[in-house]
């Protein structure tokens, strides 16, 4: 049971039933109180009335009721509190494998919240953060009344390897919703496992210090969404600040590794999102139109930018002028390039041709915008591009970086410049990768051993090219 103090403070008295007779009150002067706080005194006190702790499966059914009890990181931004439809025809759910899950959070969260009138838009791929997701929101915008995001675990992955456009592409992915209600996830990794347990990109796996590069899943990312959620009026939910607090033993029945969640983690992660979003339904008595906070604010204007002429004016300012503004993603002239091999489409999610570029050959393009990024995998085999656009001398763009000892899937920058209609031509050059700059030496035997596949250096991996506008 919990109450407001006048707006000053939060109580809470908590009564645990199934052991011995207990109960105790805890006050907070602050705002809120976290689930940490309300544990450690519980544990405090518990001890000191049966001078022995609170047994693990005891605990953990105190944990999981006393999430449904506070609130976590629920903001509230722009002065007034997002509206999220409560009978959505739509709802776009926008993330990585943890929202792909077939028997994780989204399925049971969609399911237990809305009537089988509203329909589920699947726009999530493995391994996708904001800089691949944003290229895809056109298609799908479109279809969806509102909007739930999980990228938080993917971001944090690209932050990692030293992407730094997760901001920019986020941004341009709010800005391309229009004034469609938005809700952030904010899901969490564990950081208690030992690497044999954890998933995603080596970075974090190989990473020298895991509780500095936790601290870019936790608080540097989260940290960039709520700074775009502020500015444009969307809802967050921050489940960092769930698991945090949370032992290890009581983790393992919610994680199955260190992100994707077991059947009863899901079922949990479902639950405290259904919570939290109960604060940002509409009414019933509300006006049936879509509304949010993240109209313009009176007086506020838009700077005019080139190309911006279809910009949403109900939209405030972007933080960056540079912010992405994706068109949809496009594939290459490619007259001679016959080699390659068949992946995932990180766009579509289907199979698809990966074509390998290597020395002697060449892609062109012909486009319209003030930039071109490459959608391509950098890895063992990547080396140096040589890019001319116009009549410009060809540059010379490094593909390797420190993490090139393994395969990932990325959007490289290969040309800015000023907006119009340009053509463009793509190389590769012939000299050796400079491999002194990679934190660890290449083992991936898919490379050492196939030397007429994977293993041939260097080659450039083409399916999409994305233009900014």
């Amino acid at each position: 049971q919990r109450k407001m103090a006048s707006g000053l403070g939060q109580s809470l008295r908590v009564h645990w039933v199934g052991g011995p007779g207990f109960s105790i009150a805890i006050s907070s002067r602050k705002a809120s109180l976290t689930l940490g706080k309300v544990l450690s005194k519980f544990n405090e006190a518990y001890e000191r009335k049966h001078g022995a702790a609170v047994g693990a499966d005891a605990l953990y059914d105190v944990e999981y009721r006393l999430v449904r009890s506070l609130p976590c990181r629920g903001d509230v931004f722009a002065g007034k509190r997002p509206s999220f439809p409560r009978s959505p025809r739509s709802i776009a759910y926008v993330g990585g494998s943890i929202t792909e899950q077939r028997e994780g959070w989204r399925p049971r969260f969609h399911g237990s919240n809305f009537s089988n009138k509203c329909s589920s838009i699947e726009a999530f791929c493995g391994n996708a953060g904001s800089t691949l997701l944003a290229f895809a929101a056109r298609d799908w915008a479109t279809k969806a009344e509102a909007v739930v995001i999980e990228v938080c675990v993917n971001d944090g992955d690209a932050v990692l390897e030293g992407d730094s456009n997760v901001e920019l592409a986020l941004e341009g992915l709010v800005r391309s919703l229009g004034d469609k209600p938005v809700l952030f996830v904010e899901m969490f990794l564990r950081d208690d496992l030992p690497a044999e347990r954890l998933t995603g990109t080596r970075a974090w796996i190989d990473a020298d210090d895991r509780t500095a590069a936790a601290e870019v899943y936790h608080r540097t990312v989260p940290k960039i969404h709520r700074k775009i959620a502020a500015r444009y009026g969307a809802a967050v939910v921050d489940l960092c600040d769930v698991f945090t607090p949370m032992p290890a033993h009581a983790r393992d029945r919610i994680f199955r590794d260190d992100c994707h969640h077991t059947t009863e983690g899901a079922a949990f992660v479902a639950d405290i999102v259904k919570e939290q979003l109960l604060k940002f339904f509409k009414s019933d008595d509300d006006d049936k139109r879509l509304t949010t906070s993240r109209r313009r604010r009176p007086g506020e204007k838009n700077p005019p930018q080139d190309g911006d002429d279809d910009d949403d004016a109900s939209l405030p300012p972007p933080l960056d002028p540079a912010y992405w503004r994706p068109t949809a993603p496009r594939k290459f002239d490619l007259p001679d390039v016959s080699g390659g091999i068949v992946d995932r489409c990180p766009i579509t999610g289907l199979p698809a041709t990966w074509h390998w570029l290597t020395p002697g050959h060449e892609a062109r393009c012909s486009f319209r915008g003030r930039a071109v990024g490459l959608l391509t995998n950098v890895g063992p085999d990547v080396g140096a591009a040589f890019v001319q656009v116009d009549q410009e001398e060809p540059k010379r763009v490094d593909l390797v970086d420190r993490w090139c000892y393994y395969w990932r899937q990325t959007i490289k920058l290969l040309w800015v410049g000023p907006p119009g209609d340009h053509d463009l031509r793509l190389t590769v050059d012939p000299a050796p990768p400079d491999r002194s700059v990679l934190k660890r030496p290449i083992t991936d035997p898919r490379f050492t051993q196939n030397v007429s596949g994977l293993g041939v250096t260097p080659k450039l991996w083409l399916l999409w090219y994305c233009v900014l506008e």
